[in-house]
């Protein structure tokens, strides 16, 4: 799973590394299992992109918009995507 972030900016990395932690605790899910469910994972500026790789469910949504929201962001600003990254 490849994480990106707008201009480099380590402090957000670490925000979707905390994104992905909170999720992780409440889908019940590790880092590895969300390697094979997510191409890729992007912080535009509170803008938050996910590239799934299979097809996912409310439930995994719910819970991303639930721990961006715990980051600080809107769980509004958040986009998902099928089929891999852009």
């Amino acid at each position: 799973m490849q994480i990106s972030v707008t201009n480099g900016d380590l402090w957000r990395e670490e925000r979707i590394k905390k994104t992905l932690r909170i999720a992780g605790k409440i889908l019940g899910l590790s880092n590895d299992q969300f390697e094979l469910l997510i191409d890729e994972i992007h912080d535009s500026k509170g803008q938050l992109a996910i590239y799934w790789k299979t097809p996912h469910t409310i439930r995994q949504e719910s819970a991303f918009s639930d721990a961006w929201t715990e980051c600080g962001e809107h769980a509004a600003n958040i986009w998902h995507y099928e089929g891999g990254s852009k």
